[in-house]
């Protein structure tokens, strides 16, 4: 029986991802153990955790994530798609790579947890020769079960090798507007929170509009229109020296642009939820519990 680790809460789909919350702590977690900045990792709200840099390797990851299934994505996993002078959309490729780890069953939604890649190669780095054997590796020595092992021999399907790249371009642009509806829906209530002020102090204020910014630009999915309008209302905050939760406060701006997005989406949601639905099971998908 090959070992799993625990990833995300349990019940939670790697693709559309429930909770904004939960995904900061998700992504805090990721970008400590990956020893990163957090600026290089691949963020988007069409999938529950950042993706490394691409084109990263394992020997790139911090030897505790070397067991994680990110650490080994096959090449073509590894960076967006290109044919000439086109790349496919940052959203394209994160969506392809949640596709791929969610269907293989690298990543199991109704646990929460991942595949353990070192333990299917049969190490284990509490074991003192593994670690060694392990860190020998990761300094650049040669071990030919490691410099060989292709994640492919797990999630690629013959039959259909582009399977997830059709899924991604058949669905990426309603998946798009979902994330961004639901992502501003509880970015709205965590805006009017703030605003009320009640019991909270403004240095706690404050760091909560710091993130809402940060999470209200990534909840956009690349709309450079609304990224925009988000970063007016962080230059007036920068120059503002009001009460946070005042009349005239920039916020205000700040809980309108997400009450858009919501307005936006909203009529439309369940469409699109049914229209990603149509494409799961034309291209064969497991079913998504899309909180």
């Amino acid at each position: 029986m090959h070992q799993r680790r625990p990833g995300l809460s349990p019940g939670t789909s790697l693709i559309l991802p429930g909770n904004v919350v939960d995904y900061v702590v998700a992504f805090d977690d990721f970008a400590s153990a990956i020893s990163v900045p957090a600026p290089s990792l691949m963020a988007s709200p069409l999938i529950g955790l950042p993706l490394p840099p691409a084109g990263w390797s394992p020997r790139d990851f911090a030897p505790e994530l070397i067991w994680h299934p990110m650490a080994w994505l096959p090449e073509r996993l590894k960076r967006p798609l290109t044919n000439g002078d086109d790349v496919e959309p940052d959203n394209g490729w994160v969506l392809r790579v949640g596709l791929e780890l969610q269907e293989s069953g690298l990543y199991d939604q109704v646990s929460g947890s991942w595949f353990d890649v070192l333990t299917h190669l049969g190490i284990d780095p509490a074991n003192a020769d593994d670690a060694h054997r392990l860190s020998s590796w990761l300094a650049g020595g040669p071990d030919r079960r490691l410099d060989e092992f292709d994640l492919d021999e797990l999630i690629f399907v013959e039959d259909a090798p582009e399977w997830s790249l059709e899924a991604a371009i058949s669905s990426l642009e309603p998946l798009e507007v979902v994330a961004r509806t639901k992502a501003a829906r509880q970015l709205l209530a965590m805006c009017n929170e703030t605003l009320t002020g009640d019991g909270v102090e403004p240095a706690e204020q404050a760091e909560m509009v710091g993130m809402m910014l940060t999470l209200g630009v990534w909840a956009t999915c690349g709309d450079e229109a609304l990224g925009a309008r988000i970063e007016q209302v962080r230059e007036r905050l920068d120059a503002y020296a009001g009460g946070l939760s005042d009349a005239g406060s920039p916020v205000f701006a700040l809980s309108a642009i997400f009450a858009d997005m919501v307005d936006a989406g909203e009529p439309i949601e369940n469409d699109l939820l049914a229209q990603f639905e149509r494409v799961r099971r034309q291209t064969g998908l497991s079913e998504f519990a899309a909180s």
